[in-house]
């Protein structure tokens, strides 16, 4: 089990507890922070899962690599060649990587956008330059 999937899953344990709280009348102002941080939640653990699933790829190009590497063994690889074997890890590692880093802008900036709405003059100030 990845090392993030507890985390996740702990959090969303943690919305499934607070669900039943919000229908109370008495906490009716927490219901769009909350319902704003179970999207964000959706959208990591969906980032997550495609990053996951890029990267096992990414794994399993490089296993094939590794072998062909172990089976040529005394016999020299061309580099055109080597270099064909390299290239789709390579895109596969950058690909998963892109999707964890749109995620984090998108997050950044939709916590900056929030805290405009919550405290525009605030939010700005927060801000260097």
């Amino acid at each position: 089990m990845p090392a993030c999937a507890l985390p996740l899953a702990e959090l969303n344990q943690t919305f499934a507890l607070l669900q039943p709280l919000l229908a109370k009348p008495a906490h009716a102002d927490l219901r769009l922070p909350v319902t704003q941080l179970a999207r964000l939640f959706a959208q990591l653990d969906e980032t997550m899962g495609e990053s996951a699933h890029t990267l096992a790829h990414a794994t399993n190009h490089l296993q094939s690599l590794l072998d062909r590497l172990r089976l040529a063994n005394k016999t020299a690889l061309p580099a055109r060649q080597l270099y064909s074997l390299l290239l789709p890890l390579y895109q596969q590692l950058l690909q998963a990587r892109y999707q964890l880093e749109i995620w984090l802008v998108a997050s950044s900036l939709q916590l900056h956008a929030a805290e405009q709405v919550r405290a525009p003059g605030l939010a700005q100030r927060a801000l260097p330059g």
